[in-house]
Order: structure tokens, then C-alpha cells, then sequence
């Protein structure tokens, strides 16, 4: 799960946004990586229309993802797994996944990818993704991809 700073549609204002992001340093080294992040989010004195009907006042969360890949062929089949999870008040969300990604001309400009994805009450959502909000289960997908 990507990490970014809330959005609010227009006409709402969130006084007292704190979002932090923290990395740890890359490691890598003959066709390995290791990459983590954490995260820690509150959201206070939200004002606009309907939101006097939100469940809520504040928000308060935090998250960790830790994603390891190695080039299985060099250039040619790349491996991963990846696993995240929320800490929230409203919800402990997580997602586990598995993949691989073929080169078949060896450059990263065009590649197929197969992933197995399991979530569990996915808390993001949308016609790009997999899943939809508060989704749980396994998912199996696949995509072909050229840049340019």
C-alpha cells in the first residue's frame, strides 16, 4: 500500500494535520532488496459540509510495510513479497502478496506481471486496483505492461 498525505475534496478544511513518513535504508546488494516503511497520521478539527455526521473528530493511525525482491534470472524473472498493516482506531487492516515479474526482452520498458494478493479489510479501493473497500480474501491477478 502506497504511503501519501490525505487528499480532502474541495470545500473541506482539516486544521491540525500531522502526517509523518519514515524510511529505513534500502538494503541491496547482488539482486536482493530489502525496503520498509513507516508511517504515522492524525487528523483533527475536520470542518466542511456533512461532516458533523462523521462518525469521528480526530484520527489517529499508524502502518508499517516491509517489501523484499530478488532477480531469480538476471534481468530476466524478478521475485517479490510484500506485507503492510494499519494501526488504527477505526480498524487493523493488512495485505500479504507474492509475485513475479518477467523481462521478455530483458529491459524494464515492457513486463508481464503475476500476483497473488490476500487483504484483509483493505482499507484503499478502486477501478485501478484489485479490490474494493474493506475487501477480504485472496485475489490472484495479472498484467502486461509496456512503457513509453
Amino acid at each position: 500500500m502506497p504511503l501519501r498525505k490525505p487528499r480532502l475534496p474541495p470545500g473541506y478544511v482539516a486544521v491540525g494535520v500531522r502526517f509523518s513518513t519514515r524510511r529505513a535504508p534500502d538494503v541491496r546488494g547482488r539482486g536482493l532488496l530489502l525496503e520498509s516503511e513507516f508511517y504515522w497520521r492524525a487528523v483533527s478539527n475536520l470542518r466542511g459540509p456533512g461532516t458533523q455526521t462523521l462518525p469521528f473528530r480526530d484520527l489517529h493511525d499508524s502502518g508499517v510495510k516491509v517489501e523484499s525482491s530478488a532477480m531469480a534470472v538476471p534481468k530476466l524473472l524478478q521475485a517479490y513479497v510484500s506485507g503492510s498493516k494499519i494501526f488504527g482506531e477505526y480498524g487493523d487492516p493488512w495485505d500479504f502478496k507474492a509475485g513475479v515479474n518477467y523481462y521478455p526482452f530483458r529491459i524494464e520498458l515492457v513486463r508481464w506481471n503475476a500476483e497473488y494478493l490476500y487483504v484483509r479489510r483493505s482499507p484503499v479501493g478502486a477501478l485501478s486496483l484489485p479490490m474494493a473497500v474493506g475487501a477480504n480474501g485472496g485475489i490472484f491477478f495479472s498484467s502486461f505492461l509496456v512503457n513509453f
